[in-house]
């Protein structure tokens, strides 16, 4: 099982509460212990399109989406006008839509979860991660692990947003692992 980001909040229950079902756990940039959020790490047109997007039923504009995938992707000629508009309107689903999908655990109960994985877990992290550095993150991670086989991975020269940013290394490292768990 897998996850990036906060996938992590879904994933970490899961794998905590199901270790009959889990071969192996690979987890990306997950958010391990609540964070305070930097205003001033989005641009001044994110912090005002979030400011109006109440008033617009959720609604956020695709120069928005642009602007998160940017500060979240290093190689920028892997972002295109087609991943702008999905990812607008993957994120511009109605709020009670996306509330009805799997409920998700909040960031804090993370920590207390990866103490439950037993599983072999493969942490992979974004060298260049400006929303979940590194460190101290996969430090934290590595700690709050039950597993007695755990690795981190830093994917070099990768922004947060890794399938996107750096898949085939990613993908390469976590499928080394998978073979590595599952006997092949």
């Amino acid at each position: 099982i897998g996850a990036t980001s906060s996938g992590g909040q879904s994933v970490t229950p899961y794998a905590a509460k199901h270790p009959e079902h889990i071969k192996g756990v690979v987890l990306s940039n997950i958010q391990v212990k609540a964070a305070i959020a930097d205003p001033y790490r989005n641009t001044w047109f994110v912090r005002q399109s979030r400011k109006v997007a109440a008033m617009l039923n959720g609604w956020h504009p695709k120069a928005e989406w642009r602007d998160v995938l940017e500060r979240n992707i290093i190689r920028h000629d892997r972002i295109s006008d087609a991943l702008v508009t999905e990812y607008t309107e993957l994120n511009n689903r109605p709020a009670a839509y996306l509330a009805s999908l799997a409920p998700r655990a909040p960031a804090v109960e993370t920590e207390a979860d990866l103490a439950k994985i037993t599983a072999p877990t493969l942490l992979l992290w974004s060298e260049d991660d400006s929303e979940r550095p590194p460190h101290p993150d996969t430090d934290d991670a590595m700690a709050a692990l039950a597993a007695t086989d755990k690795t981190v991975v830093i994917i070099p020269r990768c922004e947060h947003m890794m399938p996107l940013d750096c898949g085939p290394e990613s993908a390469q490292a976590a499928k080394a692992f998978f073979d590595r768990v599952s006997g092949k």
